[in-house]
């Protein structure tokens, strides 16, 4: 790890078995014996794939954020510009910035904040040392005292030698549940998809609820089209709502389900207009004492985003046990015209195969398996991992899986990104 706050580097190795998920719980005790904060780089002799969870362990239960580790041409600098979306600083919610340097060098790193209405709030330029990582907690505050909602970062490095990762934390200052936010990418897609919105009654009292935010970073007024694609139904043309977006502007819609489509349930949102679209949302559980939730991402429908024929999809950490610990959900969603079929392969942690189901989807369909560890193995798991691998030799799909804390009603999204399937 790197010290985010001294110079002090330690390392170790780990070894895994073929197949096998080791889980390192308390990771900076347990591995490095250290305390405090850190960024952690994680090489290897033969691709692996790792993911975190940060949270906050309460007697009542857990709430925190999830982080996939990110490869390091997925960095910022030269002509590389990330965006933050959806971040607010006002009395329900608060915003981290943090930077790591991940290269030999000193970095001077650049970022502009902007309004929901696409106008400059302030600027500053970070110097980030070589192999370091920072946060600046609640970084609104240095340029403006008012309510920011919907807020936009833009993160450049202007030196084509030095490399940056950079991520967001929005945090509810009722809870304090972080919901961890992954910088986009030179990303400005035409159409776009968010697997999965509610606006629905869950398991053990929870309430979900959707917020959105779509930004359109062109300087051309953009109209945007939003589909709705029903949970568990197929078949016939989707809802549809409009959205006119200024030059610059960030329109955040909250409740989205209710306030577009006057809907409740589960659906898939595909987003149609114009090059120069960016959009993420934010699932939570709503509570009289503040929200739990997790960041959805808005990916591009034809793009390297979803997974096609030859690739395999990872998804880690996945548990299914009694009260006090976690239960999974998994989604499937095909944005595509084409019907497709998608297999999962399950496995616990010690590689050993758990069982294999197959997956029908229509054009545009949109399904979840919920408890679906309960309903492949029928006992307790912990620390699971699926395969997903799409079995059609054309178009795409996405599938996530939704891990809850049974306590808390706290959840942790990730996507099962695409990578060369071995």
């Amino acid at each position: 790890p790197w010290d985010l706050e001294k110079t002090e580097t330690a390392t170790t190795e780990l070894t895994l078995s073929p197949r096998e998920s080791v889980e390192y719980s308390d990771v900076l005790d347990s591995v490095f014996t250290a305390s405090g904060s850190a960024t952690l780089h994680v090489e290897s002799d033969r691709p692996v794939v790792t993911v975190s969870r940060t949270y906050n362990d309460t007697p009542d239960g857990t709430y925190g954020q999830f982080m996939r580790a990110l490869p390091e041409d997925f960095a910022i600098g030269g002509r590389v510009v990330g965006h933050l979306l959806m971040l607010e600083e006002s009395p329900e919610f608060r915003t981290n910035i943090g930077l790591t340097n991940i290269g030999d060098a000193d970095a001077d790193v650049e970022i502009e904040f902007f309004s929901a209405g696409g106008s400059s709030i302030g600027a500053s330029t970070i110097t980030v040392p070589a192999g370091r990582g920072l946060q600046k907690n609640r970084i609104i505050r240095d340029f403006t005292a008012a309510v920011v909602q919907g807020a936009r970062a833009t993160v450049r490095v202007p030196d084509s030698d030095s490399r940056v990762m950079a991520y967001a934390s929005v945090i509810d200052n009722r809870t304090n549940d972080p919901t961890y936010v992954e910088p986009i990418v030179n990303s400005y897609q035409q159409d776009l998809n968010l697997p999965a919105t509610a606006k629905v009654r869950g398991a053990n009292s929870t309430r979900w609820v959707t917020d959105i935010v779509v930004t359109n970073v062109e300087s051309a007024t953009v109209t945007a089209v939003v589909e709705r694609w029903q949970r568990d139904h197929s078949g016939g043309d989707p809802e549809t709502a409009d959205l006119v977006l200024a030059p610059g502007e960030s329109l955040v819609v909250g409740d989205v389900l209710k306030t577009l489509f006057e809907a409740d349930g589960a659906a898939a949102l595909t987003i149609r207009g114009s090059r120069g679209l960016m959009s993420v949302g934010r699932t939570y559980n709503d509570t009289p004492t503040g929200t739990f939730g997790h960041t959805l991402p808005g990916l591009d429908v034809t793009g390297d985003e979803l997974l096609r024929a030859g690739q395999v999809g990872h998804l880690l950490q996945l548990e299914e046990s009694g009260p006090e610990g976690r239960r999974t959900n998994v989604g499937l969603v095909n944005p595509t015209v084409l019907p497709l079929e998608v297999e999962l392969t399950f496995f616990n942690q010690a590689g050993s195969i758990l069982g294999v189901t197959t997956h029908a989807l229509s054009a545009d369909a949109f399904i979840q398996i919920d408890r679906v560890l309960r309903s492949v193995s029928g006992s307790h798991q912990h620390n699971a991992r699926i395969e997903a691998r799409l079995l059609s030799p054309s178009g795409g799909v996405v599938v996530y899986a939704t891990s809850i804390d049974n306590r808390t009603g706290d959840p942790v999204m990730q996507i099962a990104w695409p990578m060369e399937d071995r």
